[in-house]
């Protein structure tokens, strides 16, 4: 069953990339099932208690190919980008903290060593990074975000000292970690303003065509994409089948289907608004690899 309304991250482990690339197959557990596997998550201690419970037969298990399964995680990604994922061995490996890094929040751009609490009031770490964004799109010059960010740098030292801690926990952390972080907004408003723009590579068959697609399109093109998702989700035929709701990336191989006929008769036009619907649904598309036999989707997009 598959939860969509839900936003929800997963951790991977060393072993699990290990199986995938030698196209092996993966034990799932429950942790009530094999003691102490869960709390040696992330450590240099799971590889080995974890294969020697694969060894005991009477626990119970589903053994999946690990390939399935991460084929089914990026799938579910692709579609609803609402699955977030953490390699665990790589976080604790690269940690800029001795403390072990057991979680993160859900976009996983933060890892903050955590100790669990027995009570509101008791013992253990609660992470908190105070956070901060520069809206990039309004700057008149790049030179201003040096200034920009010593002053947010500043001014969150000042509340992570000052604000009020509902928790003693988050407290205590917070103010002996001191982490905290500054980002951007308006990186799209930034790009257009300087007139930087998209480049994409579509591949059809052993040709291959570069596109350009200036920044301002994507952003004016709004209701455009707007009528072309309400006329897609009424149902689409995409080659052999009738596809009741299309998802997300179903939408885009319509659209790739649509640019390799724009392509084909020189409607450079319409070419261009279809790339940049594509861009506008997976922002971070570089190469678009059509199928050209006339089956929509087996068009991939990296």
């Amino acid at each position: 069953m598959c939860i969509r309304d839900r936003d929800y991250s997963i951790q991977l482990s060393k072993i699990f990339y290990e199986r995938f690339i030698k196209g092996g197959d993966i034990t799932l557990f429950s942790p009530h099932d094999v003691p102490g596997l869960y709390e040696a998550f992330g450590t240099s201690k799971f590889d080995s208690l974890y294969k020697r419970y694969e060894k005991d037969t009477s626990i119970p298990r589903k053994t999946i190919q690990a390939r399935t399964l991460i084929g089914d995680i990026l799938k579910e990604r692709a579609e609803t980008g609402r699955i977030y994922i953490m390699n665990i061995d790589h976080t604790n490996d690269h940690s800029s903290f001795v403390d072990p890094v057991r979680m993160s929040n859900l976009c996983q751009e933060i890892t903050l060593p955590t100790d669990p609490l027995q009570h509101i009031d008791g013992k253990g770490e609660i992470a908190l990074c105070i956070l901060s964004a520069i809206n990039v799109g309004v700057l008149k010059d790049s030179k201003e975000l040096e200034t920009l960010c010593d002053l947010s740098v500043r001014g969150l030292e000042q509340i992570i000292d000052h604000q009020k801690y509902p928790v003693k926990a988050a407290e205590i952390s917070t103010k002996a970690r001191r982490s905290l972080g500054i980002g951007y907004i308006g990186l799209a408003h930034y790009l257009a303003k300087n007139k930087v723009m998209y480049e994409l590579n579509i591949i059809l068959g052993e040709n291959e065509y570069p596109l350009k697609i200036k920044k301002k399109i994507v952003e004016e093109a709004q209701s455009f994409f707007d009528q072309m998702d309400s006329d897609m989700n009424k149902g689409w035929q995409m080659s052999k089948s009738w596809v009741e709701n299309p998802s997300q990336i179903q939408k885009c191989q319509i659209a790739a289907d649509r640019l390799f006929t724009s392509i084909h008769l020189n409607k450079k036009e319409t070419a261009v608004m279809m790339a940049a619907y594509i861009i506008n649904q997976m922002p971070d598309v570089k190469v678009i690899d059509i199928d050209i036999s006339g089956n929509m989707e087996e068009t991939t997009f990296s």
